[in-house]
């Protein structure tokens, strides 16, 4: 479906909104290449990197790995001290458990936010004016995307003000949704999702960050609301602050216009399985080291 005014978008993102977004939430673990599984293990760090080189070696895909389980990786372990060979298989155990947590079908967005901290958050939203704003924005859909160079110090607050004396609050035909990817000296630092209110014009739901917030890898992302509908700058419960991760939101989110750079790209778009979405995804800015979930 054709959007006007949009930006160009990667091949990658072509692919999501022409068909690629049924497959989105369906599982993907048995569908990495040797090489993503390799990936996805140097995620967590340098300790990983023997598994990894062992996963490409052996030719360990996601169906292998799975197949064989941790003891076909930890089997192939060698010249490491003893030391090295326990951090190695945790690690080991690590990508299997995570492998397996991905190997089932979800049937909606919200079905992936089920961890307590998630379930909570759902929960002191239901009712309230944001809800059905969150409704939107976590359902497949194909946003208009535009880009925004800013300071590099500027905040969301600042962003989204500057955003909407430019927009005036005005769209084109039945425009609901459009994502706004904030350039800071030249890549996209993040993207900010916007629902278009009648009356109201557009207001800021929830932004994306690419970059590492304490353990909170690339690709995460925060409520720009309260409850009550107030803007801020991160919400969370208890004063604290709330992250998603890139796993559990819809994959348009994380896409960013055609010919720009992620300050860090997201693990996830390197790990969308290639027979659907084309080897295009792997030609990015280096995915950045960080704990998954």
């Amino acid at each position: 479906e054709a959007v006007r005014g949009q930006a160009a978008l990667p091949v990658w993102a072509q692919q999501l909104f022409r068909s690629a977004w049924r497959q989105e939430l369906k599982a993907w673990a048995r569908r990495l290449s040797s090489r993503q599984v390799a990936l996805l293990a140097r995620s967590w760090g340098p300790h990983a990197e023997k598994v990894a080189s062992v996963i490409e070696a052996g030719g360990f895909d996601g169906a292998l790995c799975i197949a064989g389980g941790a003891r076909m990786l930890t089997e192939r372990l060698e010249g490491l001290k003893k030391a090295q060979v326990e951090a190695s298989k945790h690690i080991c155990r690590r990508l299997l458990d995570f492998l397996a947590d991905n190997d089932t079908d979800t049937r909606t967005y919200r079905d992936l936010l089920w961890r307590p901290e998630e379930v909570a958050m759902l929960r002191v939203f239901a009712g309230t004016p944001v809800e059905p704003w969150l409704r939107e924005v976590l359902r497949p859909a194909q946003p208009r995307y535009v880009t925004y160079e800013a300071g590099p110090e500027a905040h969301v607050k600042e962003i989204d003000a500057k955003l909407q004396q430019l927009w005036g609050g005005g769209s084109d035909g039945d425009e609901r949704l459009r994502v706004a990817a904030i350039l800071k000296e030249g890549v996209v630092q993040q993207n900010m999702v916007y629902v278009r209110c009648r009356p109201g014009g557009w207001r800021l739901v929830v932004s994306v960050d690419f970059c590492q917030h304490g353990e909170a890898p690339p690709g995460h992302w925060h409520l720009n609301r309260t409850p009550a509908g107030d803007q801020i700058e991160h919400w969370g419960p208890r004063g604290g602050v709330f992250h998603g991760t890139c796993w559990n939101c819809p994959l348009w989110w994380q896409v960013i216009p055609a010919g720009l750079e992620y300050l860090h790209r997201p693990l996830r778009v390197a790990l969308l399985p290639d027979d659907v979405f084309g080897p295009a995804v792997t030609r990015s800015t280096p995915v950045a080291r960080g704990k998954l979930r």
